[in-house]
């Protein structure tokens, strides 16, 4: 039985004989003595494509692989910057994409310090979603100020992803709105003076035409 990558027709493997000098490439034989599995250690997103196995009968039979490369992302849901208030809980879930089997580990850390295992007031859990997506929660009760800062989620498999906690109390929470509410006015006028001075240029240009 040999293996032949199809892009470039490069024999990689005769029966268990190899025949590239990339060592990431093996052909196994399994238990049962009847099948050839070709082994990719390490995948990379060059190793895509179409992949034949070929056996040396008369005639000759051929079967046909394509194989995918997945790339896995993590994302936080919802936005970049959260506001909870001190005593409530903050829940953050990380999704990786593109992850067909869940990640050996996903690492929590506030800001630069790992949190897994401060269980007093919080847990982690990781867990397989659908088809392929992996799913970590973090999960903190009664927060403090102190819990305010940059949450990153960073699965083994992918790159990390951070969002921006703000533990506020009451007066901070209010003032934080006010802040934000005049500074959506700010730019709302901002955009009607940018659309009317230029209608005036339109106007004044068609004017003296």
């Amino acid at each position: 039985v040999s293996w032949i990558r199809r892009k470039d027709f490069h024999v990689l493997t005769v029966g268990s004989d190899t025949y590239i000098t990339d060592d990431r490439f093996q052909a196994v034989l399994t238990q049962s003595a009847k099948d050839w599995m070709l082994q990719i250690k390490f995948v990379e997103l060059s190793d895509a494509g179409l992949y034949e196995c070929q056996v040396s009968s008369d005639p000759k039979i051929s079967h046909f692989y394509n194989l995918n490369v997945l790339v896995a992302e993590a994302t936080i849901e919802g936005e970049s910057i959260r506001y909870v208030k001190t005593k409530s809980s903050i829940n953050l879930t990380c999704v990786i994409s593109n992850s067909p089997a869940a990640p050996v580990f996903v690492f929590w850390y506030h800001n630069q310090r790992m949190i897994n295992y401060d269980s007093a007031r919080g847990k982690i859990s990781v867990e397989k979603g659908n088809e392929d997506t992996a799913i970590s929660t973090l999960y903190i009760k009664d927060a403090e100020l102190a819990d305010s800062g940059n949450y990153t989620c960073g699965p083994s498999n992918a790159g990390p992803t951070s969002v921006y906690v703000h533990v506020l109390n009451g007066e901070k929470s209010a003032a934080m709105q006010h802040e934000s509410s005049s500074s959506i006015a700010s730019s709302s006028v901002s955009r009607i003076l940018f659309i009317q001075s230029a209608l005036l240029f339109l106007v004044a240009s068609l004017v003296r035409r």
